[in-house]
C-alpha cells in the first residue's frame, strides 16, 4: 500500500499528468477529435447553438438554481426565459 501524502495524491496526479501528455502526443487525439465531429450541418449548428446557450450563463447561475427547494423553484419555462440573455 502507498504511503499517506495528505490532501491530495501527487503521484497520481503527476501519472495522470504525465498519460495526458502521452496522449496529446500521440495520434490519437486526432481520430478522436474525427470521431466526435458533427457529422452534419444540423448537427453542427446543435453544437453551436448550445455552446452559446452554455456561454451565456453566468457561471454561479446554476448553483443559484440548485439552492432553491421545490417549493420556491420557478417553473421550467420561467427558468429558461430567466436564462436567455
Amino acid at each position: 500500500m502507498g504511503k499517506v501524502q495528505g490532501e491530495g495524491n501527487h503521484e497520481a496526479a503527476k501519472r495522470l499528468t504525465d498519460e495526458e501528455q502521452a496522449f496529446v502526443k500521440s495520434a490519437k487525439v486526432k481520430q478522436a477529435a474525427a470521431k466526435t465531429a458533427p457529422k452534419s450541418k444540423k448537427e453542427a449548428d446543435e453544437v453551436l447553438e448550445a455552446e452559446k446557450v452554455a456561454n451565456s450563463h453566468p457561471k454561479n447561475k446554476s448553483s443559484q438554481v440548485r439552492k432553491q427547494t421545490k417549493s420556491d423553484a420557478p417553473a421550467p419555462d420561467a427558468l429558461r426565459d430567466e436564462m436567455q440573455p
